[in-house]
C-alpha cells in the first residue's frame, strides 16, 4: 500500500464511527474540518493519514482543555511513530493530551486525565497501550494499535468500534474535570 491509499481508510473508519457511537454522544463531537490530514514526521518515522475527534465547540470544556494540535481523540493509518514504535504497526486509534501546553492547560488536567486512563486501561490492559506524563512521556496517550490490513488485523469496523467504546468511557469524564 501507498500512504494516499491511507485516506480512505481513515475516512472509513471515521463513517463507521459515526455508526457506532450512542446518539447521545454522536451530537457532542466532530472530526477536524482539515480530515484526513497527512502527517509526515521527516527522522521521526511517521508518514501516515489521520482523522481528529473533538467536541462541538459548545462541548467543548473543560477550558484549555482540547486542541486540535494538542488534545483530541484520533483514527490514524499509515507508518507510525512513537510512543509505541512498532514498524508492524499499521493503524491506530487513540485519545492524545499534552499535558503541559497552554492550549491544553499548562498541566492542570494532567493527574484527572491519568487518573481516568488509568481505570480505563485496566479494563482492557492487552488492547490498549498507556503512557503517562509521570513516567516520562511529554504527552498522555492511550493507544489501540494494528497490524497491516489483513483479517484478522486492521479493519475499519473494528478500530471505528474501539474508538467509540473509548470516546464512550471517557467524553464525559473529561469534560466533568474542575480545573
Amino acid at each position: 500500500m501507498t500512504t494516499d491509499d491511507y485516506k480512505p481508510l481513515v475516512q472509513e473508519t471515521y463513517d463507521l464511527l459515526e455508526k457506532f457511537l450512542p446518539n447521545s454522544i454522536k451530537d457532542k463531537v466532530t472530526k477536524n474540518n482539515r480530515d484526513p490530514s497527512r502527517v509526515v514526521g521527516a527522522g521521526r518515522g511517521i508518514d501516515q493519514y489521520r482523522v481528529r475527534i473533538l467536541p462541538v465547540r459548545k462541548s467543548m470544556v473543560p477550558s484549555n482543555f482540547w486542541s486540535s494540535a494538542w488534545c483530541f481523540y484520533e483514527i490514524a493509518a499509515g507508518t507510525l511513530g512513537d510512543p509505541l514504535r512498532d514498524n508492524l504497526a499499521f493503524g491506530q486509534v487513540q485519545f492524545m493530551h499534552a499535558p503541559n501546553t497552554k492550549p491544553c492547560g499548562l498541566g492542570r488536567y494532567t493527574s484527572a486525565v491519568e487518573s481516568i486512563l488509568k481505570r480505563l486501561h485496566a479494563l482492557r490492559p492487552r488492547d490498549l497501550h498507556l503512557f503517562e506524563s509521570s513516567k516520562g512521556c511529554t504527552r498522555i496517550h492511550l493507544i489501540r494499535r494494528y497490524r497491516p490490513p489483513k483479517p484478522p488485523h486492521y479493519q475499519p469496523q473494528l478500530a471505528a468500534k474501539d474508538l467509540a467504546w473509548l470516546i464512550e468511557q471517557t467524553l464525559e469524564k473529561f469534560q466533568g474535570i474542575q480545573p
